[in-house]
């Protein structure tokens, strides 16, 4: 049977840091490729955060856009709603049309450029 002598921490002079040293440099191999794993990491927040202020973004513009779509579909509604009523008809005749009932006099205003 053989023994095999393994070193021991009081051995011959050699102290922790030179035993430490002597195992980072025979393993460089994993410093770099925790440092590879360490950037990997830190590009792939960085790509995740563009993405969510993206989205943010993105979100904020498709609630406007739903508040503004609500608001015309109320707006719609109302119409739809008022379109028996023969004063809300004469409203909306000389609103959008511009037309004016009998009786009334129209009047043009014209702006003036400075």
């Amino acid at each position: 049977m053989h023994l095999v002598r393994l070193p021991s921490c009081e051995s011959e002079g050699e102290g922790v840091g030179t035993r430490l040293l002597s195992a980072v440099k025979s393993s460089w191999w994993l410093a770099l490729l925790a440092a590879f794993l360490l950037i990997a990491h830190e590009k792939g927040v960085i790509d995740q955060n563009r993405r969510m202020e993206a989205v943010s973004e993105q979100l904020e513009h498709l609630q406007k856009r739903r508040d503004e779509l609500a608001s015309e579909q109320r707006y719609l509604q109302a119409q739809l709603t008022h379109g028996a009523d023969p004063a809300w008809m004469e409203r909306v005749l000389m609103k959008h049309l511009g037309l004016a009932p009998k009786g009334y006099r129209r009047v043009h205003f014209e702006s003036v450029a400075r």
